[in-house]
């Protein structure tokens, strides 16, 4: 009988084989150095957030969700640090900032100019391009519209 061969080409779950081979498949994989690991932790971590993103029912968000949780758990554990310590982390950070609970949307923020804070800003105008007065007063009569 004829073989057919596709290309997986990214970080598989250690159960995958058997699995595979219930179904009838052989899976071909190899083990990764540390360094191969981190940077395909990193893809699945991607691939696994857009999968819940692309999600359609709450099912699907779970079932997605807990891909995702074994993923980060992994990326824990290869950087010597247990969920129990992300959750803590977590924790530590939602006292200090809160959560988003409330569902705020950060719209711009207002600086003086010479506050160190803007540099910040400055340093990332692909992520918080500056807004001119002309802009400005566009979102203003934007905003008292709504």
């Amino acid at each position: 009988m004829e073989k057919r061969r596709f290309q997986v080409n990214k970080l598989v779950r250690d159960g995958l084989s058997d699995h595979f081979r219930n179904a009838g498949l052989t899976i071909y994989t190899r083990v990764m150095d540390e360094k191969e690991y981190n940077n395909r932790l990193k893809d699945k971590l991607l691939e696994e957030a857009g999968e819940v993103c692309d999600s359609l029912t709450a099912k699907e968000v779970f079932s997605e969700l807990a891909d995702l949780y074994e993923v980060m758990k992994a990326f824990a554990e290869l950087h010597n640090f247990s969920m129990e310590d992300v959750e803590k982390e977590a924790h530590r950070k939602q006292q200090e900032r809160g959560n988003f609970s409330k569902r705020l949307y950060g719209c711009y923020v207002e600086i003086d100019s010479t506050s160190p804070v803007v540099e910040y800003y400055v340093a990332r105008p692909e992520e918080y391009p500056e807004i001119d007065e002309k802009a400005y007063a566009k979102l203003m009569k934007d905003r008292s519209n709504v």
